[in-house]
């Protein structure tokens, strides 16, 4: 299967793409207790690809941070644009941002618009948020000191239940949450891709260990007390090998699936998968996505999961 790059797809003046389905997948390959069909791409996993069950691959197309919405279409970011597509992947508009800057994340928000974390330079950040059909409707500049490399914030970028914004800055390697005004109210101690809140107000971070030996996801509370958290301990339990968490969704079950990025040196001695499920209790490892195709995985998005697109990371 061809995958076209956003340049090819600017030659050709039209944003869709049909393929049919792969006669076997031995590219991607799932194994555990379950199957999924899902959505995946992120930073150097060359592609947005659907996959279904059955480990074919239904549709494929370059870009960083993408959702499948309720219509059947997607949304997703690429360099400073961000694309909505329809259900038959043809493109409904395009928002470009000016400059030189740097944009790697967007986000559907209820009521339909869309979220983007604008890195405009190393002292210049912003929330933008566009409605349906990408006017516009809100620029909140954010408070944000020593983000000299602006291609390595903002991941992910998301807003919250509450109406404040969770921003990662991978250099730094620290999470911020600022208000509705950009006035950073809090500051976690740590990560590197992705910042979500949780449904009962605690706050999960993803990232890697200094040095690139291993990945993490920490849960912390209100309090900022650690109350749940993934680590060596349970990589070596789970008989894993773990380079870098970027993206997680918490399933309606409770089960966490997990993106493990080729970045770094890996830590542990079992599977390296690109993508695992594990239990909340992380007793054990319940589905695991191997894919020769692609080099990471970074973003993950379940699409056999009752509930709202608007939640992807936790099904409230």
């Amino acid at each position: 299967m061809k995958v076209l790059s956003w340049k090819t797809w600017g030659l050709l003046g039209v944003l869709y793409l049909t393929a049919p389905a792969m006669a076997d997948g031995p590219e991607v390959q799932q194994a555990g207790e379950v199957r999924h069909r899902f959505l995946k791409t992120g930073w150097n996993s060359q592609s947005i690809a659907i996959v279904d069950q059955d480990d074919r691959i239904e549709w494929e197309l370059t870009c960083m941070d993408a959702w499948a919405l309720p219509d059947g279409g997607i949304v997703y970011a690429q360099g400073r644009q961000v694309v909505r597509l329809d259900a038959d992947k043809r493109a409904l508009w395009e928002y470009s941002l000016p400059g030189n800057g740097s944009n790697h994340a967007c986000q559907p928000l209820p009521g339909g618009g869309f979220l983007i974390g604008y890195n405009a330079a190393p002292d210049e950040h912003y929330a933008i948020e566009l409605d349906k059909n990408s006017k516009e409707t809100t620029r909140v500049r954010l408070e944000l000191a020593g983000c000299r490399d602006i291609g390595h914030a903002f991941r992910q970028f998301r807003k919250t239940p509450e109406g404040t914004y969770l921003g990662v800055v991978m250099t730094m390697n620290k999470t911020f949450e600022w208000d509705a005004a950009g006035k950073v109210v809090r500051t976690f101690p740590n990560g590197h891709f992705a910042a979500l809140r949780l449904p009962n107000g605690n706050t999960m971070i993803s990232g890697k260990k200094r040095g690139g030996t291993g990945g993490f996801l920490v849960e912390y509370d209100k309090d900022a007390n650690v109350i749940w958290e993934f680590g060596e301990d349970d990589i070596d339990r789970l008989n894993l090998k773990i380079s870098m968490i970027c993206a997680f969704q918490v399933l309606k079950n409770g089960n966490l699936v997990i993106t493990n990025t080729r970045h770094g040196t890996g830590y542990g001695s079992g599977d390296f998968p690109h993508v695992f499920e594990i239990t909340r209790d992380k007793s054990r490892v319940v589905w695991q996505v191997n894919a020769s195709k692609w080099k990471c995985i970074n973003v993950i998005q379940i699409l056999d999961e009752p509930g709202d697109v608007y939640k992807r990371e936790l099904i409230r």
